[in-house]
Parts: structure tokens; sequence; C-alpha cells
């Protein structure tokens, strides 16, 4: 992988860190768990035609929700790295060097 690719990647994965990080998982998780326990009182024709997706969206927000909680641990900086500041950053430095 070459530099430019890996910083470009990089960025990507900044960037999905600050959406993990802003998204209210513990909610979403709640409300899966509120349908499983409520739903086949409600309404269990609708809860039996749904529940294999909702524990499919149960599983997912469950594993992003682990990320997120580890994610929040880490001193991440207030914003990702942009790709303009890293090209002005390595600008600077050719100039610097007589570049």
């Amino acid at each position: 992988m070459d530099g430019d690719l890996y910083q470009s990647e990089l960025v990507k994965a900044y960037m999905f860190v600050q959406v993990l990080r802003d998204m209210p998982l513990a909610e979403m998780h709640q409300a899966v768990e509120h349908c499983h326990s409520i739903g086949p009182i409600v309404d269990p024709t609708l809860y039996r035609d749904r529940q294999k997706a909702m524990s499919q969206d149960g599983d997912v927000i469950r594993i992003l929700l682990r990320a997120q909680v580890e994610l929040n641990k880490l001193p991440w900086p207030q914003a990702a790295p942009s790709a303009e500041e890293d090209l002005t950053a390595a600008d600077g430095a050719r100039t610097e060097e007589g570049g």
C-alpha cells in the first residue's frame, strides 16, 4: 500500500469513527429490545413476520455498540485529520527542505 492510498483510507477510517461515535446506538439497542419484549403481545403476526430482520438489526447494533464503547475509551482528537491538512503539511515540509 503506497502512502497516498494509506492516507486516503486513514481519512475514511477517521470519518467512519466519527460517524460511529455520534450514532445513538444505545437508544437503538433499547428500541430493538423493547420491540422484542412487547412485539409478541402487541401484534403477534407483525412480530413473527419481522422478528428475523429485527434480530439481525439487533446483532449489527450490538456489534457497533461494542465498537463505540471501545472507541470512546481512546483519547481521539476532536476532528479527524483531513487530506487537505496533510497535503498542506507535506507542502510546508517540502518548502522548508528547499523542494
